[in-house]
């Protein structure tokens, strides 16, 4: 909660007057709720989730308006061999289709999907709307939660382009 709007938490505090302060051990008990950190960046799933989403349609916008420097700076925490070659990525698909379809469709479950949510690395594939619908081009990623906690924003520890042959 604290996350999201600590005022609530600062309100809850005040009704109770006072006179009478909320004692620590009870807002721990009342934020707690099974979470080991409310404050961190994932401790809210669904919050988490959208952030997630929301990254991985960034790097496809980037992609599809050719930013290759964005798309480097964006993921310039990775490894070199966690991430894609974004020049050599452009070339390849830029030679079988002319552009990326950037409608709400794009942001749907058919084109994003988090493989698993269970552990502190989720792995995520985020399917390239092409205009022939073929779904070749995908971005396969893998979200570190840890990592993202001590960042404050949504951080990777791979990220690769794969080309699935579609017949």
């Amino acid at each position: 909660i604290r996350q999201v709007d600590s005022s609530l938490i600062d309100e809850w505090a005040h009704m109770t007057g006072d006179d009478e302060p909320v004692s620590q051990d009870t807002i721990d008990r009342e934020l707690a709720f099974g979470v080991e950190d409310p404050t961190a960046l994932t401790a809210n799933r669904r919050a988490f989730t959208i952030m997630v989403r929301n990254y991985f349609f960034r790097i496809v916008e980037l992609f599809a308006y050719e930013k290759e420097d964005q798309l480097a700076e964006m993921l310039d925490y990775l490894e070199p061999d966690a991430r894609v070659d974004w020049p050599s990525a452009m070339d390849d698909y830029f030679d079988e289709y002319d552009d990326v379809v950037l409608d709400a469709d794009a942001r749907g479950p058919e084109y994003f999907r988090i493989e698993s949510e269970s552990g502190r690395q989720w792995p995520v594939v985020q399917v390239l709307k092409d205009p022939e619908g073929e779904k070749s081009f995908q971005l396969h990623g893998v979200v570190d939660l840890d990592a993202s906690d001590q960042a404050g924003e949504v951080r990777l520890s791979q990220l690769v382009m794969k080309k699935i042959l579609t017949n």
